[in-house]
């Protein structure tokens, strides 16, 4: 016999709610945690990630790369001169083939190949010209060969001129530009792919995770008081949320900051005098919107409270309607009304002024920064430290890097908003895994007091239970924290509402003081009202659920049919065996298939090692038969059941699947333990049932526990305890 003694989980704290002050450091910290929670997921696609950030980032270079292989085209076959008028020295520029092409073949009149007038050579140390046509230059007589060849050309043509060095020059250029642009959308698609993949393969991985964590929970009760429905729906919405995370961190967050790298270091290189004035006018807006944000902040909480209070009040007229016809205030209460109508319209305009007076400023002086950079830009032109094709590229970079500016700060705010809908998980698998503090006062009492839970191997070990109490914990209160603060009394409301709605079972109760004996190899029913007790009296002795205080006396292979049918998407042999029978293979079983797992029920999973399909097949018809599915199945292995919501079976057919999973495996437990076996069920269909538990007690020796309101089943049992009439105490 084994002991083990659990002492009792103490109650819910109750409900902090965070001071103004504090709000703003919360939501910082809480989004720090969320990252280290997202991160925890996206470690497992670590190198896809790594693999999405290089592609992005050639991607980005690429893309910066064409503004200035662009210019590079433009500028070829410019040269300057300088001509003396009047003892003034100008600069012309010409473009024309000519011109190159005479600079070429004079000795002593030729041009460097990228120049370009005043400040025409800061990108010539890039060799952008030289290395295209280092690169395609050899290849141009094979591309007009291929082109000729697929033209139909006369015998008599004559043959075609050689290219001159500047249609050669110009030509190379342009295949290098196009280049550059097939492969930045070649490269920036990789990363797009990659990235989605990592964000797939990340939602995958929490959602295994969080119903692995749900599963194993060392708080099996917290389980049965969440709307499952609802819970599966918080999953899949946080896996999605988790890969919407992934991809706009890799391709918006993290690819616009690298073009805002790459185009201030442009910027830089072209001018860093420009540069670094126009960058101390952004900081300062930069500066300017974050203390405006925080402002801003506060003005939009006082109006979401007062928006609040205004239809808490609207409410509490229509509550109260009767009274105010009856005495006839409405004028009062309509008074009453248009002040908080007015406070309310005072400060959302408040608000609304500070929101477009901001966005006026901040547009307002961004214009007089490029005010400020054209006036600049001149000045330097006319030093000759700046070029005018420059200076076109200048501000293009520019306006590029003012633009994505905006847009990061647009894509950080959205991926904080995605990132808070992990928020609610989050706190829900903590709540899974860790034990909640007590409270002062009841909870501190409480933990003195000890629960024992004694589990027994043999079939004909006692099974009692001696003044236990139990309750199910409530709803966490971190649930307020669904919809922002503002609201949270409504969002606490829904969601109680929500994930408390128990799918057909009644797991608001508990018991208190509870004392029973079950009768060992006999039938013993539990008979009693709704909400008495009966179905937690099941779940502690199968060990689903801990006792607060007592002593619980039960046998360690114990089974549960639940009030609602488990049925799971498989096969009606597979809910029979629960087991896959995908790796069963021309009539033999792989040995490491058939290894028999232990849950906390003691309840192995799988067929013993020596089955045989031939085996399993034998003993899934011997059950059916005998639970009276045969009657509607006329091959297990072969009907699959694709929805356990809507499945084709009836209720009466579902619990003769249940009873068939029990007889197929009656070497497997020795304490049956049925819920409201009977509910749902037609005549017939409970007569079968009745039948098999009869043929369980007698033929198989179990021992069986029922909790029933049902007369007819309470009339085959051995012994029969009525809750509502003993030491059982609902609460």
């Amino acid at each position: 016999m084994s002991s083990a003694k659990h002492p009792e989980s103490g109650s819910p704290p109750a409900r902090v709610l965070s001071s103004p002050t504090t709000a703003s450091e919360s939501e910082a910290v809480g989004t720090l945690q969320l990252l280290r929670f997202a991160y925890s997921y996206m470690t497992c696609q670590l190198r896809v990630i790594l693999v999405s950030g290089l592609f992005m980032a050639c991607a980005t270079l690429l893309s910066i790369s064409i503004p200035a292989l662009a210019e590079e085209i433009v500028s070829y076959g410019m040269r300057a001169t300088t001509k003396t008028i009047d003892g003034v020295s100008h600069t012309v520029e010409s473009s024309s083939a000519t011109s190159l092409e005479a600079a070429t073949a004079a000795p002593g009149l030729g041009m460097p190949a990228d120049g370009a007038g005043a400040g025409g050579d800061r990108l010539f140390f890039l060799g952008l010209g030289p290395l295209s046509e280092r690169i395609f230059k050899p290849l141009l007589p094979m591309l007009f060969a291929f082109l000729r060849s697929a033209v139909v050309v006369r015998d008599d043509a004559e043959p075609a001129a050689s290219l001159s060095p500047y249609v050669e020059g110009i030509l190379c250029r342009c295949l290098l530009m196009a280049v550059a642009i097939i492969c930045y959308h070649f490269t920036s698609l990789l990363a797009h792919l990659a990235a989605y993949y990592a964000g797939s393969g990340a939602q995958n991985a929490l959602t295994k995770d969080s119903v692995h964590r749900i599963l194993h929970t060392p708080h099996p009760e917290r389980v049965a008081i969440v709307n499952a429905v609802k819970l599966a729906q918080l999953i899949t919405a946080s896996g999605r949320a988790l890969s919407d995370t992934t991809g706009e961190l890799l391709t918006n967050v993290l690819s616009q900051v690298m073009y805002i790298v790459g185009f201030f270091a442009v910027m830089l290189f072209l001018s860093y005098q420009l540069t670094l004035i126009i960058l101390v006018g952004v900081v300062g807006i930069q500066c300017l919107f974050f203390f405006q944000g925080i402002s801003l902040h506060r003005q939009g909480s006082r109006v979401t409270a007062e928006e609040a209070s205004v239809q808490a009040y609207i409410a509490n007229i229509l509550q109260r309607s009767q009274t105010v016809l009856v005495f006839g205030c409405s004028e009062f209460v309509l008074d009453r009304m248009a002040d908080r109508s007015a406070q309310l319209w005072r400060l959302t305009n408040g608000l609304n002024r500070s929101i477009h007076g901001y966005a006026a400023v901040s547009s307002g002086l961004t214009r007089l920064i490029l005010v400020v950079a054209l006036g600049l830009s001149n000045y330097y032109q006319q030093k000759g430290q700046l070029g005018m094709r420059h200076t076109i590229l200048y501000f293009a970079c520019f306006q590029s890097f003012v633009n994505t500016l905006a847009s990061l700060s647009s894509a950080v705010s959205q991926l904080r908003a995605t990132l808070g809908r992990l928020k609610t998980l989050d706190a829900m698998l903590r709540w899974y895994s860790e034990p909640l503090a007590g409270t002062a006062g009841e909870g501190c009492t409480a933990a003195l007091e000890l629960a024992v839970v004694d589990v027994q191997e043999s079939p004909t070990a006692e099974v009692a239970l001696d003044h236990v109490s139990f309750s199910y914990p409530a709803v966490p209160a971190f649930f307020s924290e669904v919809g922002g603060a503002a609201g949270a009394g409504d969002a606490v409301a829904s969601w109680e509402q929500q994930l408390s709605t128990a799918m057909g079972s009644q797991h608001n109760n508990g018991v208190s003081q509870v004392s029973l004996t079950a009768l060992v190899g006999g039938i013993t029913v539990l008979y009693g009202p709704s909400g008495c007790g009966k179905s937690t009296c099941l779940r502690l002795l199968c060990g689903l659920v801990r006792p607060h205080t007592g002593t619980v006396r039960t046998q360690r292979r114990a089974v549960l049919l639940e009030q609602q049918h488990a049925i799971f998407i498989g096969t009606v042999a597979e809910n029979i065996l629960l087991t896959s029978l995908s790796s069963f293979g021309s009539g033999t079983v792989k040995a490491s298939a058939l290894k028999p797992t232990m849950p906390s029920s003691g309840v192995p999973q799988l067929p013993t090692a020596a089955a045989t399909f031939a085996e399993l097949q034998r003993r899934v018809t011997d059950a059916a038969v005998k639970s009276g599915c045969a009657d509607f199945l006329s091959n297990p292995f072969s009907t699959f059941i694709e929805s356990v919501d809507h499945p084709q079976f009836s209720g009466g057919q579902l619990q003769r699947i249940v009873l068939a999973r029990m007889l197929a495996r009656t070497d497997d437990y020795s304490l049956v333990l049925l819920d409201e076996p009977t509910t749902g069920l037609d005549r017939s269909a409970v007569e079968v049932l009745l039948e098999t538990i009869k043929e369980l007690r007698d033929t198989h020796h179990k021992t069986i526990l029922i909790s029933t309101h049902d007369r007819r089943v309470a009339e085959v049992a051995d012994k029969v305890i009525d809750l509502s009439a003993s030491a059982a105490e609902a609460r």
